[in-house]
C-alpha cells in the first residue's frame, strides 16, 4: 500500500531527566501511526518483576495522548545502550539510553498467546523535486488551454492500445496479426452444446427456405475455402450462463476520422475520387493463441445430414466488440509504417478514410492517379485490397485496372456514356454532373412516432443542405412527444394533415442539387477566402449556416453553403434571447469544425446575428451574467473575437430559415443555398453599427414609462374587486361597489384591450404588448390568491356554513377577462345525501350598453359546484 508523506528535517529530542539533545535524521510524516500507548511499558510493568524494582521510580508515567513519534535504528545515538538490568531466561530486561529507561519484553498486555500481531515493513521512495518549469505550470494552471468537448482516452482505451500496439505483427501471409484485446483473459465455459442447439435451429430454418439455404451454403463454403472461416457473429455475442465473449473484450477508443470533415474536404478540389477496402475486417488476423475463442460448427460440404465439423476463425470477425477498433488501428498502423516512402498515399489513408471508405479531392488528374497508386501499394503491403475506384475525371478511371473499378463503371464506355450516381458516405453524388442530389424513395411507414422517425432518418443530410425542410418534421415529432403519444400509437388528428402535407412536398427535394465543389470550374486563382457564419432562433427552433466566400484575381465573387444546422426549440419554455445565444454557440462550434477540417489557408471569419441582445451579451465585459448566459458567452469568447460579430437584418439573415423551417419549394426560392445578396458584392461593405451596450436590466426588463404603466394596470386590477352588491338584474341599480369607484369617482370598469398576449411579448419591441402581457399575468395570480384568501378553508377547525338562497357569490373562472368578476345570486341549493350543499343554481347578470348608450341587463341561470364559488355577501337572516 502506498501512502503520501512529507519529509521533515531538523527535529531533535531529549529525555525527561536529561539535558542532552539528540538530532534526528530525516523524518517522514504519517496521518496515523499504527501503535497506541498500551504498547509502552509502565511502572506497573516494572513492579511485576523483582529484578526491575530499582527502576520503578525512574520510569516516566504515561500521558493521556497518542503516540506521535517513532524512532528507528537509523538513529543509533538515540538507541545506544548505556546500562542493562537482566533477569531470568524468559524474563524481561531493562535498558537505559540517553532518552531514559525502557523495558524490553514481558509486557502483560501482549502476553496473550491467542492474540496475533502484524509487523509492517516500510520502504520510502521520494518523488523528484519540483523543477522550475513545473512550478510555473502550476502557478499558471488557470490560464492553460483546454478543450472541454474533446474527451481523452479512458483506462480501458489505454489498455486496448497497449495490448494491440504490443501484439501487432505481420505474419507469413503478409497480413497484420493482432491479439483479442481482453479486459482480463477469461476462462469461458464450454458452450458446444448450445452451439449444437443453435445449429439445429439454423438447419430447420434452411430446410424451410430453399433459396435462403442455397445462398447460405454458398456463402459458408466460400469462407471455408478462403481460409478465413469467420462471419458467424452469433458465436461471439451469444451468452452462455450470462457470459459472452464480447463482455470480456475491450472496444478501444474511437479512431475514426470525422465524417463531416471528410465530406467537407471532399468538396474542396475539382478532381474527386472514391475507393473501398475489400472485406477490411477479414484482412486483419487474430493471434494464434486466441483463435480457440472463435470456434464454430458447420456441415462440411454444406451437407445438412452430415456430422457437424469444428472450425476456428483466423480473422477479426463481424460482431466482435473489438473488431472495429482492431481494424481501424491496423489500417492507421499500416499507413504510418509507409509514411516516409509513400507520403501522399499515407496521408490519404490516415486523414480521409471513414472505416473502409476513402473519399478525397485533389487539384489535378495526375495527382489523383498518383494518389490512387500509392494508396493501393500501401494497402497491398498489409494484405489489403483497395478497389471500387470511381472519379468524376474519366482519365483517373481509365488509369485504374478494370477489376479495381467500381462495379457500375467497369463495363462503361468512358468515351460516350454518362457516369452513374454514387453514394459518398451516404450522400447521393451525381458523378457526371458533379453535384450532390437527393433521392426521395420513402418506404411505406405507419403514421406513428416510430414510423415518422424512420421516415425522417431516411433523409440523410449530414451537411445540412435541406435542414430547414427537416425541421418541420422534427417539430411534428416533438409535438407527439409533448402529448405523450407512444411509439406505436397513431398520430393525432390535429397533426396528421401536417404530416401528410410534409410527405407530399418531399417530391420537390429531387429538384435540389448542390455543386460538389465550393467554386465552379474555371473560377481562376483565388486571392481571398472568407467564412461567414449566420445564426438565428425562434419559438420553433434555432440553427446556423456557414458560407465560404471566394474572391479571385479578377475581383469575381462566389459564395456557397458549407454546412447548416437546424434544431427544434426545447420543450421547456426558453426565452428568445437564450435561444438566440444558443444558436450563436452552435455557430461558433461550426466555425471550429470548419477551421479544423478544411485545408484552406488564411481564412478571414465573420459571425452574423439579428439579435442585438446577443451582440450586447458578447460585447459586455463588465456585467456578471446568470450561469446559463455566462457559460455560453465564455464559449463564444474562447472561439471568436468580439470584433468578428456583426448585425444583419432579419430579412437578410439566411439562418432565419433554419429557425422557422421551409418547404422544398420555399428552400429553392430562398437564399439558404447561396447566401444573402450582400455576400455576392465585389466589395463587402461591413456595417459600422455600434454594438449596443446591454443594459443593467435583463432584455425582458421594463423601461421607466412601461413600468409606471404596468403599476397603473396592477392598481386597476387590485381595486376592481367587488365590495358589496345590491342587485344583479336591474339596469337602474348601481354597479357593484369597488375601490375604483372611490378612487377614480367613475362608474365605468377598465376593460382590457383586445388581443392575445403570449410569453414572447415579454421580449417584444412593442412596449405596449410587453406591459399588457405582464398585466395579464398579474391578473391571473391576483384573482387566484384573492379568492383563496376570502375563501379560507375551515373544514379542519369548525363546521362550514352551507350556501343559502340569496347569497351573492363570485364565480371562479380562469377564462374571465381582466378586471371582470362574474357575480351570481343563489336561486336554489342542491344538498347531497349527507345534507350538505354540493351544488347550487345561480342567476347571473350581464350588463351591456347598446348603440344608443342605453344600458341593458341580460340574466341567465347556470348550475355550479360549490368548489367553483366564493361567497361575497351572505343572505340576510329572516
Amino acid at each position: 500500500m502506498t501512502v503520501p508523506s512529507e519529509r521533515v528535517s531538523g527535529l531533535c529530542v531529549r529525555g525527561f531527566n536529561s539535558d542532552l539533545k539528540i538530532d534526528l535524521p530525516v523524518t517522514y510524516t504519517k496521518d496515523c501511526i499504527p501503535l497506541d500507548i498500551t504498547h509502552i511499558p509502565t511502572r506497573e510493568t516494572a513492579r511485576k518483576w523483582k529484578h526491575l524494582s530499582e527502576i520503578v521510580e525512574k520510569m516516566q508515567p504515561l500521558r493521556d495522548c497518542e503516540v506521535g513519534l517513532l524512532i528507528g535504528y537509523n538513529c543509533s545515538r538515540a538507541m545506544a545502550p548505556r546500562q542493562f538490568i537482566t533477569g531470568g531466561d524468559d524474563e524481561p530486561y531493562a535498558i537505559r539510553t540517553d532518552l531514559g529507561w525502557s523495558i524490553v519484553g514481558g509486557n502483560p498486555q501482549y502476553g496473550d498467546p491467542f492474540k496475533s500481531h502484524i509487523c509492517y515493513r516500510t520502504i520510502t521512495k521520494e518523488q523528484p523535486s519540483l523543477r522550475p518549469v513545473d512550478a510555473v505550470r502550476v502557478l499558471e494552471s488557470d490560464f492553460k488551454d483546454f478543450a472541454d468537448d474533446e474527451a481523452g482516452f479512458s483506462q480501458d482505451d489505454v489498455a486496448f492500445l497497449n495490448a494491440v500496439g504490443i501484439g501487432i505483427q505481420k505474419n507469413e501471409l503478409g497480413h497484420y496479426e493482432m491479439p483479442l484485446p481482453f479486459k482480463k483473459r477469461p476462462i469461458l465455459p464450454n458452450n458446444k452444446e448450445m452451439a449444437l442447439v443453435r445449429l439445429n435451429h439454423l438447419k430447420r430454418k434452411l430446410q424451410r427456405n430453399q433459396d435462403y439455404k442455397e445462398q447460405y451454403i454458398k456463402f459458408m463454403e466460400e469462407i471455408i475455402e478462403s481460409g478465413m472461416q469467420n462471419k458467424l457473429m452469433m458465436k461471439v455475442v451469444r451468452e452462455k450462463h450470462g457470459i459472452s465473449l464480447n463482455a470480456h473484450l475491450l472496444t478501444g477508443p474511437d479512431l475514426l476520422n470525422g465524417l463531416l470533415g471528410i465530406l467537407l474536404r471532399f468538396r474542396q478540389h475539382p478532381v474527386a475520387m472514391l475507393c473501398d477496402v475489400e472485406k477490411m475486417f477479414h484482412q486483419f488476423h487474430v493471434a494464434k493463441e486466441d483463435r480457440n475463442f472463435l470456434r464454430f460448427l458447420w456441415w462440411k460440404g454444406g451437407d445438412l445430414n452430415s456430422r457437424p465439423s469444428e472450425f476456428r476463425m483466423k480473422v477479426h470477425l463481424f460482431g466482435a466488440a473489438s473488431s472495429p477498433g482492431c481494424a481501424n488501428y491496423g489500417l492507421k498502423h499500416l499507413a504510418k509504417e509507409y509514411s516516409t516512402v509513400l507520403p501522399e498515399g499515407s496521408q490519404f489513408i490516415l486523414r480521409d478514410f471513414y472505416v473502409d471508405d476513402g473519399l478525397t479531392s485533389v487539384e489535378s488528374t495526375a495527382q489523383a492517379i498518383k494518389l490512387a497508386m500509392e494508396a493501393t501499394d500501401i494497402c497491398a503491403k498489409g494484405g489489403l485490397r483497395l478497389h471500387k475506384f470511381i472519379s468524376n475525371d474519366r482519365a483517373v478511371i481509365d488509369s485504374i485496372p478494370e477489376a479495381e473499378r467500381a462495379p457500375n463503371v467497369r463495363d462503361l464506355d468512358l468515351s460516350f456514356e454518362n457516369l452513374p450516381l454514387e453514394r459518398a458516405l451516404g450522400v447521393q453524388w451525381n458523378v457526371e454532373a458533379d453535384e450532390f442530389t437527393f433521392l426521395v424513395n420513402l418506404k411505406m411507414q405507419p403514421a406513428t412516432r416510430r414510423g415518422i422517425l424512420s421516415t425522417v432518418a431516411s433523409l440523410y443530410d449530414p451537411l445540412g443542405f435541406v435542414a430547414p425542410v427537416l425541421l418541420k418534421a422534427k417539430g411534428i415529432l416533438q409535438e407527439m412527444c409533448r402529448h405523450g403519444i407512444a411509439w406505436d400509437d397513431s398520430i393525432s388528428k390535429e397533426l396528421l394533415p401536417q404530416w401528410i402535407k410534409w410527405k407530399e412536398e418531399l417530391v420537390d427535394l429531387t429538384r435540389i442539387s448542390i455543386s460538389r465543389t465550393y467554386v465552379p470550374s474555371g473560377f481562376g486563382r483565388i486571392l481571398k477566402i472568407e467564412l461567414h457564419h449566420f445564426s438565428d432562433a425562434s419559438t420553433r427552433g434555432y440553427g446556423q449556416c456557414s458560407y465560404i466566400r471566394f474572391k479571385n484575381e479578377r475581383g469575381d465573387v462566389h459564395c456557397t453553403l458549407a454546412m447548416g444546422k437546424s434544431r427544434v426549440a426545447p420543450l421547456k419554455v426558453t426565452t428568445i434571447p437564450r435561444l438566440e445565444l444558443t444558436a450563436a454557440v452552435v455557430a461558433v462550434q461550426a466555425s471550429a469544425l470548419l477551421k479544423r477540417e478544411l485545408l484552406f489557408q488564411d481564412m478571414t471569419e465573420y459571425f452574423w446575428t439579428d439579435s442585438c441582445v446577443v451582440l450586447g451579451y458578447i460585447k459586455n465585459e463588465a456585467r456578471r451574467f446568470h450561469t446559463f448566459v455566462a457559460n455560453r458567452v465564455q464559449k463564444i469568447h474562447s472561439a471568436s473575437a468580439t470584433e468578428q460579430w456583426r448585425y444583419v437584418p432579419t430579412e437578410e439573415n439566411p439562418a432565419d430559415h433554419a429557425s422557422r423551417g421551409l418547404t422544398p419549394k420555399e428552400l429553392l426560392a430562398s437564399n439558404w443555398l447561396s447566401g444573402p445578396k450582400f455576400l455576392w458584392e465585389r466589395e463587402l461593405v461591413m456595417p459600422n453599427d455600434k454594438i449596443p451596450e446591454i443594459s443593467i436590466q435583463d432584455p425582458e426588463g421594463l423601461k421607466d414609462a412601461s413600468l409606471r404603466t404596468f403599476f397603473y394596470e396592477a392598481m386597476a386590477i387590485v381595486n376592481s374587486r367587488p365590495l358589496t352588491v345590491d342587485s344583479l338584474c336591474s339596469p337602474r341599480d348601481p354597479l357593484p361597489l369597488t375601490p375604483n369607484h372611490l378612487l377614480t369617482m367613475k362608474p365605468a370598469r377598465a376593460l382590457p384591450p383586445p388581443g392575445n398576449f403570449v410569453p414572447e411579448d415579454v421580449y417584444s419591441k412593442r412596449q405596449w404588448r410587453q406591459v399588457q402581457y405582464l398585466a395579464e399575468q398579474f391578473w391571473s395570480r391576483w384573482r387566484k390568491e384573492y379568492l383563496a384568501n376570502i375563501c379560507s378553508r375551515q373544514c379542519w377547525r369548525e363546521p362550514r356554513r352551507n350556501l343559502q338562497m340569496g347569497d351573492i357569490v363570485i364565480l371562479k373562472d380562469d377564462d374571465a377577462p381582466r378586471n371582470e368578476w362574474k357575480l351570481g345570486r343563489v336561486l336554489e341549493t342542491m344538498p347531497g345525501k349527507d345534507g350538505l350543499v354540493r351544488k347550487v343554481r345561480l342567476m347571473l347578470g350581464d350588463r351591456r350598453f347598446v348603440r344608443k348608450g342605453e344600458q341593458i341587463t341580460k340574466t341567465s341561470e347556470v348550475e355550479r359546484p360549490i368548489q367553483k364559488l366564493v361567497v361575497l355577501v351572505e343572505a340576510a337572516k329572516d
